[in-house]
């Protein structure tokens, strides 16, 4: 628990298999908007949470960058979480840039300096 609150923050949900290939390709598109039924902010964030889980980071980001397009409000945690998919991915300058930019439309930066010290350790190789 202590794991997700530092990654992603809140409550994690419950545990299930990573999906099939074509499962994560309909979580891709439900996270980008393109399923009517489940269109919702919601829906579509849960959905690009699952691709984080299931390692599809790429698309993931693309989907995250899609909700804050959709849902303006959602920048700040949109970029928090594409800097966590390139953390995912060791591109530790690109997740720092991410998080900077992150606060600086509107994130908690007192809620980041924990992500961002480690980061920048994971740079060092330290």
């Amino acid at each position: 628990m202590r794991l997700w609150n530092s990654v992603f923050g809140g409550r994690a949900p419950p545990v299930q298999a990573a999906p099939a290939p074509d499962q994560a390709e309909q979580l891709f598109e439900r996270a980008l908007g393109h399923d009517p039924a489940n269109a919702h902010r919601r829906a579509r964030r849960c959905a690009a949470l699952r691709l984080v889980l299931a390692g599809e980071t790429a698309k993931a980001r693309e989907a995250w960058l899609a909700i804050a397009r959709a849902f303006p409000a959602d920048l700040p945690d949109a970029l928090v979480q594409v800097g966590v998919c390139h953390c995912l991915e060791r591109d530790y300058r690109a997740a720092l840039e991410n998080f900077e930019a992150a606060i600086r439309v509107g994130a908690d930066a007192r809620a980041l300096d924990g992500r961002i010290a480690d980061t920048r350790r994971r740079m060092r190789g330290t």
